[in-house]
């Protein structure tokens, strides 16, 4: 049983390591290329405040 838990957390942490290197990684070097696309969180809270607002049609 330890050795399929210790398997499950390998594997879980090779998945993990390959989103940050596929996509976390390639996404934060954008950002830091152009700052001008960071969406901060007073923008995205107002775009979901839109989006919801939009989706139940309540203003």
């Amino acid at each position: 049983m330890i050795r399929d838990g210790l398997r499950t957390l390998l594997a879980h942490d090779r998945v993990v390591e390959a989103w940050l290197r596929d996509q976390v990684a390639p996404a934060l070097d954008a950002l830091k290329a152009d700052p001008s696309r960071v969406v901060t969180m007073d923008g995205m809270r107002a775009a979901l405040v839109a989006e919801h607002a939009k989706a139940t049609g309540s203003r």
